[in-house]
């Protein structure tokens, strides 16, 4: 080890510099994807060879062939669709249905403030526009991945009916009353729409009624880490 330092700047002399002769990739990574062609252990270099052959041929069907499906082009299904318990997104953590079935803190419930177009009566043919607010317990959570290119992730609920008062009323001192027993877009029918965006939902909680069995009063939540600072500016603030 002594004479090392002299031998090593003689020998950088000579061959020049050292990535170009050392063999650490060619041992640590191609050597190593060889050794996993080899499926028979008693003919080692046959096995490595059909192998890399076979690669070798897969290569070239899915580069320069079209409507050739291989191990290299095929998408990988196991990665398209991917399913959640929890979710965080807006400041607000999501859970679905099944897993808090243990648990004291609820957080599979959610609501959807949907824009609608309808008619004010039977014989009025002009469209008026508003707001509906949909009310829904969180199901399933999906994730939709685009090949990597993008990502989309969609919620699953049991949607209240709200097309009914006898689903959905306020109670005089004006809260929200829903009421589960009947659900709407529950996805046995074609035109069902019980998916939505996870960018859409807000987070509220179910306070069950004491009084009224089967119904519960809506109360909403709000974002964690979200403060009100008030409509003032900047120069109000450093004026005080």
């Amino acid at each position: 080890m002594v004479h090392l330092l002299i031998h090593l700047p003689h020998e950088a002399i000579l061959g020049g510099p050292v990535f170009y002769r050392r063999m650490y990739r060619i041992e640590r990574w191609f050597l190593c994807k060889l050794k996993s062609y080899c499926l028979n252990k008693r003919y080692p270099e046959r096995s490595i060879a059909e192998g890399y052959l076979a690669e070798e041929c897969m290569t070239f069907c899915s580069r320069y062939l079209e409507d050739v499906e291989t191990r290299l082009n095929r998408p990988n299904l196991n990665r398209v669709v991917k399913r959640y318990s929890a979710f965080l997104i807006n400041g607000f953590r999501f859970h679905t249905k099944y897993r808090e079935r243990l648990r004291r803190t609820p957080n599979c419930e959610i609501v959807v403030n949907s824009s609608i177009t309808s008619y004010a009566s039977v014989r009025d043919g002009n469209l008026v526009e508003g707001n509906v607010e949909y009310y829904g317990l969180l199901t399933d959570i999906i994730e939709l991945d685009y090949y990597d290119k993008w990502k989309v992730v969609l919620f699953r609920c049991d949607w209240a009916n709200v097309n009914t008062a006898r689903i959905i009323k306020k109670d005089q001192f004006g809260f929200t009353k829903v009421n589960f027993s009947r659900l709407i877009h529950t996805g046995q029918q074609l035109i069902d729409e019980s998916y939505v965006f996870s960018s859409q939902v807000k987070q509220v909680f179910y306070s069950k009624d004491p009084i009224d069995e089967g119904w519960y009063i809506v109360l909403c939540n709000t974002p964690r880490d979200l403060f009100e600072m008030g409509n003032g500016s900047r120069y109000d603030i450093d004026k005080r």
